[in-house]
This record gives C-alpha cells, sequence and structure tokens, in this order.
C-alpha cells in the first residue's frame, strides 16, 4: 500500500513484461482450501470489566489465539488505556470499536459513538504494525452493541471506514461479501 492511501493496485505482467489481463473471481480463503477459522472476539473492555479482560487474555493467549478486543472508550480511564495498551504489546489482540457509551441505537449522537470511538482508539493507543502503515493507524473492526443496527448507524460504519461490522445474528461461517458502495465487507453475526 501506498502511504498516502487505502488502495492496492496490481499490475500484472508475462515473462517480457507484457501486461496481462486477469479477472478477478473471489478471495482465496487458505492455501489449502480449508473452509473454516476460529476467530474469536470479547466485548465490553472498559474500566468495570478490565481486570476481568486482562485473565480472559491471558488465558486465550495461552492458547496462541487471537482475539479482537470490543472498546467501550468513553467508560475508559488513562489506568485502562495502558493496560490496552499492554495487551496489545503483548500481541494476539485486535482493538475494536465498540462505541463510547454502549448504548442501543439510535445513538443520541451517532458520530460520536462510532466515529469518536474509533477517534479515541486511535488517540489513546498505539496500534500493532498489522494496523498501521507510515503513521496512520486503523481500527478495522466495528462490533454494535447488542448487535442492533439501523440504516443511519450502517451508514456512519461505513463513513468512519471499518471494513467489517459484527452483529450477534448466526454467522454462515463464510466470508461476507465486499460491498462496493460502501467500500466495506457486509456485516456478519457470530456462531
Amino acid at each position: 500500500f501506498d502511504a498516502s492511501s487505502d488502495d492496492i493496485f496490481l499490475r500484472i505482467t508475462d515473462g517480457s513484461g507484457q501486461p496481462v489481463n486477469i479477472q478477478y473471481l473471489q478471495i482465496c480463503k487458505y492455501y489449502d482450501n480449508r473452509q473454516s477459522v476460529v476467530t474469536m472476539s470479547a466485548d465490553d473492555w472498559e474500566d468495570y470489566t478490565n481486570q476481568a479482560f486482562i485473565q480472559s487474555l491471558h488465558i486465550i493467549r495461552s492458547y496462541n489465539l487471537p482475539v479482537t478486543a470490543a472498546i467501550i472508550t468513553g467508560n475508559t480511564t488513562a489506568s485502562t488505556w495502558q493496560t490496552i495498551q499492554a495487551e496489545l504489546d503483548t500481541g494476539l489482540v485486535e482493538a475494536a470499536s465498540h462505541t463510547r457509551t454502549h448504548v442501543d441505537p439510535p445513538y443520541p449522537d451517532p458520530i460520536s459513538e462510532i466515529i469518536g470511538s474509533k477517534q479515541d482508539i486511535l488517540s489513546n493507543l498505539t496500534l500493532p504494525a498489522l494496523y498501521r502503515k507510515g503513521s496512520t493507524q486503523y481500527v478495522y473492526s466495528w462490533i454494535a452493541p447488542f448487535g442492533s443496527t439501523t440504516d443511519a448507524t450502517e451508514a456512519i460504519v461505513s463513513q468512519a471506514r471499518y471494513i467489517i461490522d459484527r452483529m450477534v445474528f448466526a454467522s454462515t461461517g463464510q466470508f461476507t461479501a465486499w460491498d462496493a458502495t460502501q467500500r466495506r465487507y457486509t456485516k456478519d453475526g457470530k456462531t
């Protein structure tokens, strides 16, 4: 990726350097055609749940499993931000946005809840290398409180440039489709 863009452009050439026409078919799931992967998320990291998160993450990490942690940013003090940073630095933990106040939509201030939550994460944490390009950091995941959403919420999730949002309905276990209009994957559930 270029440092000034989130876009990637591929040029395919033959052995003599001549362009080869290609067609995109789909995202390859795995090199050996496996059909499933375990992903895990943990909701509601804030001051009140901080100690439980520390214990849970240490157990999850002992199995060498990655986890996406949904942070309620408005209920997170400097001490908890420091703990979150330490867990990110230790590895296998992704920071995800889970609003500022964990309310059910419609939000009183949807921009603050959705985009503000992302900005809180970017302002309070130094994200791992997989979530950075140069000096730009990325929060890839939005996890909807209570698994609730509205059309207005979804529009702001796209505006915030999250690439996926997770709900609580049953997932098919397959990759969700890319929505070129919204520039993100369609929302997914849990298994």
